[in-house]
């Protein structure tokens, strides 16, 4: 689940990441620039003039290869505005073209909104999610972005109170696809220098105590801090402070970085078995399953199987009894109390 959503497009790009432990990445498009990176890349459809042939035919490809597991939709649709940073979508506009992104085969996101409020929801990913469901689209986990007052009393516990709502309202899986150490409050007063507590102690803080959180998180599923350069760059957004960057200007790792890759380096679940072979209704079934990471011994319990498979000895295996698409939970548990819950999508055919 550790990873980073901004990629270094220089030569050393692919080491930094893989130095922070970043199993995962996205660079907000569909193609992986820096090929050279181990952990997996996650494309992403980031607005409709994105929604081409070309690009869906890709991602199919990349899909039937083995090489990408899911698929990141609409950045930020419910912002305004034609600055190039969000899609500024109409949520008519997302489900027209739903059906499209559908019939690639691969596990979507939810369009990945710009907030969320535990209180209030988010009016854009709402209307969106009631019109996926009267019109049975499939959306198979939520993307959304959180930025709060890193160094405000209890802001760790207002990002867990903000995912569990998410979690609870939708029941699915979520992936908090940019969080990081911004100065909201600096930034919504168009100040020209940053608050007196955004500091480095305190961004090293927030990351620390968020991600241990997060994995500790069954629902939270992924999560990518977001890497912003500007300020070391010679950039005019003082309220992004620098403390987002995770590498300075030398190609140094920052302390912020040191606190990533120190988190990352805690061994957490993973499960190696990404998709689920196709399974044939009558037809003997087993498809086992691989897991790494963790303390100690694994519990795994499986939830919502088709009628005829069942979890034995660490694969599913068994005789479906009826062709259909079937959302299948796989949760794991380790000895220590780290515990996770994967969705895979198990195509039984006739």
């Amino acid at each position: 689940r550790y990873g980073q959503n901004a990629a270094y497009f220089n030569a050393d790009g692919g080491k930094k990441i893989d130095d922070l432990g970043c199993g995962w990445w996205y660079n907000w498009g569909v193609e992986p620039v820096n090929e050279y990176i181990s952990g997996e890349f996650v494309p992403m459809i980031w607005g409709d003039e994105f929604v081409t042939d070309d690009n869906l035919a890709y991602v199919r490809q990349g899909r039937e290869s083995g090489e990408f597991t899911h698929l990141l939709t609409f950045n930020e649709p419910d912002l305004p505005g034609d600055d190039g940073l969000s899609a500024n979508m109409t949520v008519d506009e997302a489900i027209a073209l739903w059906p499209r992104l559908e019939e690639v085969g691969i596990p979507l996101s939810s369009p990945a909104v710009s907030y969320y409020s535990p209180t209030e929801g988010n009016e854009w990913l709402d209307e969106f999610m009631e019109r996926a469901d009267d019109e049975d689209l499939r959306v198979d986990f939520i993307a959304v972005h959180l930025y709060q007052s890193f160094y405000s009393e209890g802001v760790v516990d207002e990002l867990m109170e903000t995912l569990n709502a998410l979690y609870e309202k939708y029941r699915l899986p979520v992936w908090l696809t940019e969080f990081g150490a911004i100065d909201i409050i600096a930034r919504d007063s168009h100040a020209s220098e940053v608050s007196r507590d955004c500091t480095e102690e305190n961004a090293i803080k927030y990351a620390r105590q968020a991600m241990r959180r997060m994995e500790q998180c069954g629902f939270v599923e992924r999560y990518a801090w977001f890497v912003d350069n500007f300020t070391q760059k010679g950039g005019t957004r003082p309220w992004e402070a620098p403390y987002t960057a995770l590498y300075d200007d030398d190609d140094t790792i920052t302390g912020v970085g040191e606190a990533y890759a120190g988190e990352s380096s805690v061994t957490a679940l993973e499960l190696q078995t990404k998709t689920l072979a196709e399974a044939k209704a009558g037809e003997r079934y087993r498809c086992e399953l691989k897991i790494s990471g963790g303390t100690g011994n694994y519990t795994v319990s499986a939830t919502s199987l088709p009628a005829g498979l069942e979890l034995k000895d660490g694969a599913l295996t068994g005789t479906p009894e009826r062709a259909d698409y079937y959302n299948v939970y796989l949760t794991i548990r380790d000895s220590a109390g780290q515990s996770m819950t994967h969705r895979y999508i198990l195509h039984v055919a006739e």
